[in-house]
């Protein structure tokens, strides 16, 4: 049995960052914000804010074991909790489109869809046992269709496809690459893909599962290890709400400079390269109304910047608008709350940190 920790604690705060269009400098200079609530917690692996609520659901690094930990920002102390207990540690989640039920993946290629208001497990399938294989995933990204009807599942070996209704698993052959990330696109007719063997994004009908066109990185190197350094890869490439765009990251081979390339899904030119970041990119959301951008960042290796950052950037002009500084290690994951006025981030320095993010 899954171990969902149910916690009741308060959230609230305020965030924004630097950016630059292709090819040019920005001449505004980001505004630096600190955060207007602390949570102490555990170390951070990754968390996704409720698409309609309040809740906010958490990956703990070093947490009770096995453990999906769900916060609710209205209130102000810890006062109740419920612990589901699983045999495998989770490695990425997702809300349903509904906010009723959350996706859980398990280390050992365990899918759970859990019903959160009663706390019960509702569906599980092990994708390694239908697959024919075995071992355990350190990497997993989990996305729902827009109808909350289907589950897409990149498993680090196998895309595939979970209808909710009937518990049917389909799944693409292995073509030997490792797939870092999946995300439906808002139509709800594609699914974008990237993977360790391809310096581009694959796009897939989301029906068939077949490739429909390739968004090739302009010039960017194809070697993951240089192209995507991020812990955790549920949040490495993102839709814009209307799909006209995407955006994904990467560390420029030859100097180590890290970037954010916004591709038009269409034509797949890249409209625009974002740079600020000193560190590592480790995750980046889109705000529910697609006027803006969060980027997080921090590096795990000793020789670093110290840039445990979160930065918003402006995606109509491109620039970098709010740096939100307070967070002292890695900054793992960045979500939007539901009306695109906060952002909460999670990092290894065991805290969650809620931004007040200025509206225009």
């Amino acid at each position: 049995m899954k171990k969902l920790v149910i916690w009741v604690v308060v959230v609230a705060s305020l965030g924004i960052a630097l950016g630059l269009p292709r090819g040019e400098a920005q001449n505004s200079t980001p505004l630096e914000l600190s955060p207007s609530k602390t949570i102490d917690t555990f170390s951070v692996a990754m968390l996704e804010w409720n698409p309609v609520s309040d809740l906010i659901a958490f990956i703990p690094n070093n947490g009770p074991s096995y453990s999906t930990i769900i916060l609710d920002p209205a209130l102000v102390e810890q006062t109740s909790f419920t612990e589901l207990i699983g045999p495998s540690g989770p490695v990425a989640l997702a809300w349903s489109p509904d906010g009723q039920q959350i996706a859980i993946f398990e280390a050992i290629y365990n899918v759970q869809i859990w019903d959160v208001g009663a706390a019960e497990i509702v569906t599980t399938i092990n994708t390694a046992e239908i697959i024919g294989e075995e071992g355990n995933a350190e990497f997993a990204s989990l996305d729902w269709s827009p109808d909350g009807k289907q589950l897409v599942v990149g498993d680090g070996r196998h895309i595939g496809v979970l209808e909710i209704s009937t518990h049917e698993f389909v799944y693409m052959p292995d073509e030997g690459s490792f797939t870092k990330t999946v995300a439906w696109s808002p139509s709800g007719e594609q699914i974008a893909i990237s993977s360790d063997s391809k310096g581009s994004i694959t796009i897939l009908d989301s029906k068939t599962l077949q490739t429909v066109k390739e968004l090739p990185f302009d010039g960017l190197p194809a070697d993951p290890f240089t192209r995507n350094l991020a812990l955790q890869t549920s949040q490495y490439i993102a839709w814009s709400p209307d799909g006209d765009r995407i955006a994904s990251f990467h560390t420029r081979r030859e100097d180590g400079v890290h970037q954010i390339s916004i591709m038009d899904t269409t034509t797949g030119e890249i409209l625009a390269i974002l740079e600020g970041h000193k560190d590592e990119i480790q995750a980046i959301a889109w705000s529910p109304d697609g006027s803006k951008l969060a980027s997080a960042s921090g590096s795990q290796f000793p020789d670093n910047n110290g840039d445990n950052t979160i930065r918003i950037w402006d995606m109509n002009s491109y620039e970098q608008l709010y740096i939100l500084q307070g967070h002292t290690d890695l900054v793992s994951s960045v979500t939007w709350s539901p009306d695109g006025t906060q952002v909460a981030s999670g990092s290894w320095d065991g805290t969650i940190r809620i931004w007040d993010i200025p509206q225009s």
